[in-house]
């Protein structure tokens, strides 16, 4: 089985953007591309009807924002098929790193080149995006998933809708995994807790666009987590307690996990005793895969 590959996001802040286009809905904010992440591959048959079923690290799964790229995708044949969509996460799920959206943007590559539809890249990324907002999976992570380096989203949407400025980042990404998986559509579903999120994440946004650079990136990345009120105690301990080391670390959003910019990974993570994940920010985007030429 052919698989693509789709790059993990940590978001260090956001803004959520509303808009009667789904398309045009979604997040301005900034967050790191990173060299890990989800590939995916698909196996299809021919049916009676369309069927789509979808498993990770082969255990079936409900992953409704993939089911709705598949069933998307499938409005361009002219069949019916049985569709079997796998999965296999380098990350850990449900701690911040966007895998529904890295997923949702594998299935829309497997199953484009599956089915020899030659959908264009753009086409596969609004796909991606519309299922993401509409499952409430996610809001930003698509357009930047399809970028590298350090992504700022200056304006909120899908791929060819959205504004977006790459800047490179070096070094490593350390995240530690402080407490339970948390909910991404728990979080955006809560209007109570958005007013706050808008006015911080908008205020990062003009301060990042005036010096876009990493170490300012996770400067404001660290006041958005105690300015939205997003951060339970466990996150806020760990960040103070990386602080008294002289690190500046921030909430992966949306996730109970705490990330930080690196030269010394092997350093930062002797300095809580929490689980770890240590990746690099992504030099490549995915139009650099040979599958898309």
């Amino acid at each position: 089985m052919k698989t693509f590959f789709a790059p993990g996001h940590v978001t260090g802040f956001f803004q959520t953007i509303e808009h009667s286009d789904p398309l045009k809905t979604g997040s301005r904010g900034a967050g790191i591309v990173l060299e890990d992440g989800c590939d995916t591959g698909v196996v299809v048959r021919d049916a009676d009807e369309n069927t789509v079923s979808v498993f990770i690290d082969g255990e079936s799964c409900e992953c409704e924002t993939t089911k709705t790229v598949a069933a998307e995708i499938l409005k361009s044949t002219c069949g019916a098929f049985e569709v079997e969509v796998y999965h296999f996460p380098k990350l850990p799920l449900e701690y911040g790193f966007g895998l529904s959206a890295a997923g949702a943007i594998g299935c829309a590559l497997a199953l484009n080149s599956e089915l020899d539809l030659g959908l264009s890249y753009r086409r596969l990324g609004e796909i991606a995006h519309r299922a993401e907002i509409e499952c409430g999976t996610g809001r930003g992570d698509v357009i930047s998933e399809m970028s590298r380096g350090l992504v700022i989203r200056r304006g909120g949407g899908a791929p060819g809708h959205g504004r977006i400025k790459s800047v490179p980042a070096k070094g490593f990404v350390v995240s530690f995994l402080v407490g339970d998986v948390l909910s991404t559509k728990t979080v955006l579903e809560d209007k109570n807790r958005l007013a706050a999120v808008n006015e911080s994440g908008g205020r990062c946004l003009s301060e990042l666009l005036n010096s876009p650079r990493p170490e300012r990136f996770m400067e404001l990345s660290k006041r958005f987590t105690f300015e939205s009120g997003l951060a339970e105690k466990e996150v806020i301990d760990a960040i103070k307690s990386l602080e008294k080391e002289g690190v500046t670390a921030a909430m992966n959003m949306l996730g109970r996990a705490v990330f930080t910019l690196t030269d010394e990974p092997e350093t930062i993570q002797a300095l809580l005793d929490y689980p770890t994940i240590v990746s690099k920010p992504l030099v490549k985007d995915l139009r650099s895969q040979d599958e898309l030429g």
